[in-house]
């Protein structure tokens, strides 16, 4: 029964059972090392990409609060010089002049208590105030603001002032009308082309993207998705239980993505930078290959040289069993040689044990003839 069951592995040579055996133990630990190391190296990356997001996204969120800051203080100041009874000519060239200046304002409107434009900026859009939180902060003398909002004439992103009168009461309220297309720049920190800045607001709509580019105006910016797309993902999740940090997450597109977040505490956003996970990991793949080809020549080196030694110790194997072989031969012969030799002295010893046995047969016959005398 056993010869029927024979291993296929007897059949093979020795040197190719050692090989055999080498590469079992080789290919393994080979394969599961390479893995290791491509593993430790894709968490790093990936580590690296999240940390690097993080921080992009904190500079981001840091630069629109300054530019917030900024704007603020740009208000502060002509409000300043106005005394908040009436708006003389001076007043409304001051007006002029800020919003032609570095083009971050669309307009400004100076408002009266009770909700009437008093001056304008421009004669084609107001911003509606009746019933605004922000506009009844501004009239109880604080300063206020709102993330942008979709209106009849656009996009309004307010800031409000109060101007104060003689006698330190509120007279008026200064309306600035941010523009949008500033986030461009704001948003913007020189990343590479695949990488993206967003911008999303309390609600989760979307504010802007740097995959928009550079948009014409308002219309532009709403019709690319600007306060009518809701932005959902893991991300999101994350930032609305964390100050800032990061995650990996699929963004807009359906695109999976590795990024960091942080916030703009004065608007309410959340600032997200990302970048797609097949180029942050492009590194690791291109390990990866590499490591499969280095893998792949080394277990053909280490085949060879397993072959090689193989071969060598079969030769001193054949050698030795050669030799074996012949002192086999030898032996067997003198043995032969020695079984001969004992037949030969057994014969000997027979012929001796009779002569023996005839020399005690006339020593007794000397000795009864001697008896007979």
């Amino acid at each position: 029964m056993s010869s029927g069951r024979r291993r296929p592995w007897k059949g093979l040579r020795y040197r190719y059972r050692l090989l055999g055996g080498m590469m079992l133990i080789l290919v393994p630990l080979t394969v599961l090392l390479s893995t290791l190391l491509i593993s430790a190296s894709s968490s790093s990356l990936t580590g690296a990409a999240t940390n690097k997001g993080e921080g992009v996204a904190r500079a981001v969120a840091l630069r629109i609060e300054d530019w917030m800051s900024e704007r603020r203080e740009d208000l502060v100041v002509v409000a300043g010089n106005m005394n908040g009874t009436a708006v003389t000519d001076s007043d409304s060239a001051e007006l002029s002049r800020l919003v032609k200046a570095g083009g971050d304002f669309d307009q400004i409107e100076v408002v009266g208590l009770d909700g009437h434009v008093v001056a304008n900026t421009t004669t084609d859009r107001s911003t509606e105030v009746a019933g605004t939180p922000w506009f009844a902060t501004a009239v109880n003398g604080h300063a206020a603001g709102a993330s942008p909002i979709a209106g009849d004439s656009g996009i309004d992103w307010i800031l409000a002032q109060p101007v104060l009168n003689s006698a330190g009461q509120v007279g008026e309220v200064l309306v600035g009308d941010l523009s949008m297309s500033a986030l461009a720049a704001l948003l913007d920190p020189e990343l590479d082309a695949k990488s993206e800045v967003v911008a999303v607001d309390a609600s989760q709509m979307l504010i802007y993207s740097t995959a928009m580019g550079k948009v014409a105006d308002d219309a532009a910016l709403l019709a690319a998705g600007t306060l009518t797309t809701k932005v959902q993902n893991g991300a999101v999740d994350a930032a609305s239980k964390a100050e800032s940090g990061s995650a990996e997450y699929r963004d807009l597109a359906g695109t999976s993505v590795v990024g960091g977040f942080d916030h703009v505490d004065v608007l309410g956003w959340t600032v997200f930078a990302q970048a797609p996970a097949s180029v942050v990991l492009a590194p690791e793949i291109s390990q990866r290959n590499r490591a499969i080809v280095l893998v792949a020549i080394g277990l053909v080196l280490a085949a060879i040289a397993a072959l090689l030694f193989a071969r060598l110790e079969s030769r001193k194997l054949r050698s030795f069993a050669e030799g074996t072989r012949t002192a086999g031969v030898e032996v067997n012969s003198a043995a032969a040689e020695l079984s001969a030799s004992s037949e030969e002295l057994a014969a000997t010893t027979t012929q001796q044990s009779a002569a023996v046995t005839q020399a005690s047969a006339t020593t007794e016959e000397l000795a009864r003839a001697s008896a007979a005398i």
